[in-house]
């Protein structure tokens, strides 16, 4: 751990902004099962909330004259669940390009200092934000997960249309020929970066990175979060009577602990005491 203690607050400046990702949640979630049990769970699509992902995929089916309406809109509610159903997610903030810039205003291009982030995902600035190291939490993935599907990691991009019609158009031949689990094994392999690393403009100050596992069952999927915690970051507004009861975590951990003020609107990290 002496490593690590003497690196924990190596995250407060950024020459490469794809070193660092943040995770912003309750108190309560932090309190009574991320630090608890050392491990962060990975959500479910239908649980997001960019109805681009949450609701119905809706695909077109190129069929034989026979193919009826009943028969197409099975397809759809099936495609839906099974792109949906099996497959895990696990969302951080990336720092911003302009992060690495050594400007008077750097701070806000940080993945810590986004007030709508803090506000709409840690109870309104009284959650936390947590600091991994990126590399390391996708070595942490990838060791524990890999037997449970395949692993996507990647930057989402952010645009509100889908050029690529291919990728939402289905062929009932196809289907009729191998399964309608066959062929969208075969889609997502092909555009899981349109499935799954792809949400609204609205989204985009998000700056999101994230990992999907495309596992084989429903059951909820967590990783070990030891090695790659950096830093916690309480909220503006955090109760300090919840300080003790991190504080033995931030030790055992070795990481730092640290409350976000703002100044004028600009952010500051300071001890939290």
């Amino acid at each position: 751990m002496a490593g690590k203690i003497e690196d924990n607050y190596e995250w407060h400046s950024v020459s490469d902004t794809n070193k660092w990702v943040y995770h912003y949640t309750s108190k309560e979630t932090l309190l009574e099962h991320i630090l608890p049990s050392g491990k962060i769970r990975l959500n479910t699509f239908e649980n997001l909330n960019d109805p681009k992902e949450s609701k119905e995929w809706k695909f077109g089916v190129s069929a034989e004259d026979n193919f009826t309406w009943e028969k197409f809109d099975e397809i759809q509610v099936e495609t839906t669940k099974k792109m949906q159903a099996v497959s895990k997610i696990l969302s951080m903030v990336r720092d911003s390009s302009q992060a690495s810039i050594d400007t008077i205003d750097v701070v806000y291009y940080r993945g810590f200092a986004r007030p709508r982030m803090w506000a709409q995902y840690a109870e309104n600035h009284s959650g936390v934000c947590l600091v991994f190291n990126r590399q390391l939490l996708e070595e942490a993935i990838t060791e524990e997960l890999s037997s449970e599907g395949t692993i996507y990691y990647g930057n989402v991009e952010y645009n509100n249309y889908n050029h690529q019609t291919s990728a939402y158009h289905l062929h009932n031949k196809d289907i009729l020929k191998t399964s309608l689990e066959f062929v969208i094994e075969s889609k997502i392999k092909e555009y899981y970066k349109i499935y799954y690393f792809t949400k609204s403009e609205d989204w985009s100050s998000e700056n999101e990175w994230r990992c999907v596992l495309r596992g084989k069952d429903k059951e909820v999927k967590y990783v070990s979060i030891e090695k790659a915690l950096n830093g916690i970051i309480v909220g503006a507004d955090f109760n300090d009577t919840y300080l003790p009861s991190i504080k033995p975590f931030a030790k055992k951990y070795a990481i730092s602990l640290e409350r976000i003020h703002w100044k004028n609107g600009e952010p500051l990290l300071l001890p939290a005491e």
